[in-house]
């Protein structure tokens, strides 16, 4: 394996653990130990009801950097491996740190979406640089009006962490509160226009942690050529009180096998139209 190597070449040892750990030994794949260690995060007292009352209320939230016991220099330098190779950055996704970032966020997670709670096939990864005049995704809502319940709690919520400081140079996370929204919630889920008065920037620390329920209009903000990259990692979860949102859902408390992850990676690729999903669908010449 080379920096030359096309990613084609690259991906057709995806479900080959040796593969992952050749790239970066630093971090684990399929390592049952390293994952049965990984503790869910205790909260500061009234945390996790603040977060709660904040995604019913407004429809997003934010927490300070948190105490994950990860290499996240090491994450974010492995995403960014990927994109230098032609990799999509998802592909991160092979590795169990990735995984193991929510995995830890299972009390505030029970919090929003009560016990039972389920992983749905949504993740991805982002290296946005802003020197190639790069920004974020455009307006949009993950799923709209059926990510709630009637009464306005969630079905479905997002958790986005920075794996470097996402800010007002490189595209950080934008919202639209719900109260600000005359959209929100409607069966009509296209976005009002943007910039909204009442848009606010959320600008994060590296692992600090962005949750918003899937109703919610959010996007990535204008860059600066001169600002380093923004790197971050999202997954998405829903109820288990509700009909499945997506397929496939599986227990949050568990982490699907190599070839599983290569399968849901490559499923979010189609899902948005990536290049090489479309190139390695492609029939032979």
């Amino acid at each position: 394996m080379t920096p030359t190597d096309s990613p084609e070449a690259i991906l057709a040892h995806a479900e080959e653990p040796g593969f992952w750990r050749e790239l970066c030994p630093q971090l684990h794949v399929e390592d049952a130990d390293f994952l049965h260690g990984q503790q869910p995060l205790v909260l500061a007292p009234g945390t996790a009801r603040e977060v709660d009352m904040l995604v019913r209320a407004e429809g997003h939230f934010s927490l300070p950097p948190q105490a994950f016991a990860l290499p996240l220099e090491r994450m974010a330098a492995l995403v960014a491996e990927l994109e230098r190779r032609g990799v999509p950055p998802p592909f991160c996704f092979a590795y169990d740190e990735f995984w193991s970032l929510f995995l830890r966020m299972d009390a505030l997670l029970q919090c929003l979406l009560g016990p039972g709670y389920l992983r749905l096939p949504d993740l991805w990864a982002w290296h946005i640089d802003p020197g190639q005049g790069q920004t974020g995704w455009p307006p949009h809502r993950d799923r709209g009006v059926q990510a709630l319940f009637p009464d306005g709690s969630p079905k479905a919520v997002t958790l986005w962490i920075p794996l470097t400081d996402a800010t007002l140079a490189n595209s950080c996370i934008h919202v639209l509160p719900a109260g600000a929204d005359r959209l929100y919630g409607k069966s009509d889920d296209q976005p009002p226009p943007v910039p909204a008065p009442s848009a606010r920037a959320l600008p994060a620390a590296t692992g600090s942690v962005l949750g918003w329920n899937q109703a919610l209009l959010h996007w990535g903000g204008p860059s600066e050529p001169q600002a380093p990259p923004r790197i971050a990692v999202a997954a998405g979860f829903q109820s288990g009180n509700a009909a499945a949102l997506g397929h496939p859902t599986s227990a949050a408390d568990t982490v699907p096998d190599l070839a599983a992850r290569m399968r849901l990676v490559m499923q979010q690729l189609r899902k948005y139209a990536h290049p090489l999903a479309e190139r390695l669908a492609a029939p032979a010449p």
